[in-house]
């Protein structure tokens, strides 16, 4: 008896746990997913929209890796600006060495950010937060790069508000 009673409690608190996952709302919260591109199809992509490329260099084994992807690049905002500014391009680079090689990536995640002509603009090593990439991805989307470095940008963006 107290055998199916347990079974009956731990069925109810899964139901209870899995009932939210597929939620709208919590879809939402979560972000729209990011259109990705295969290498080759990127470069493509930004040479023909003049966009830049974002390279998300990944390992399946690296648990930063997955922090990044299940946080930053998943929070609203960062889709937002990734979709509708940028060609995004996930490396698993248990698939791909040699492109990781390419771009001198030893550390996982690592993010190259690259011109439209797949000149490369700069990278972003490690976790960062939400906050954080959001004003990267805005000041290469907005092409400042080109005028200042990220930390002048930085300091004024902060001193202007």
């Amino acid at each position: 008896m107290k055998a199916a009673v347990r079974i009956i409690l731990l069925f109810i608190v899964l139901l209870l746990a899995l009932s939210g996952c597929g939620s709208e709302k919590a879809q939402e919260e979560r972000g729209s997913p990011i259109m990705w591109s295969s290498y080759k199809e990127g470069l493509k992509r930004a040479q023909q929209t003049g966009r830049p490329l974002m390279l998300f260099f990944t390992s399946p084994h690296c648990r930063f890796c997955h922090y990044l992807e299940e946080i930053t690049l998943r929070d609203s905002a960062v889709v937002q600006l990734l979709n509708e500014h940028f060609v995004s391009v996930k490396v698993d680079v248990s698939d791909n060495w040699e492109l990781a090689r390419k771009y001198m990536v030893s550390s996982f995640p690592t993010v190259w950010f690259l011109s439209s002509e797949g000149e490369r603009i700069g990278m972003v090593l490690g976790y960062r937060s939400p906050e954080f990439f959001r004003e990267v991805l805005q000041y290469i989307g907005s092409g400042s790069y080109k005028e200042m470095e990220f930390e002048e940008w930085i300091h004024k963006k902060r001193t202007s508000r």
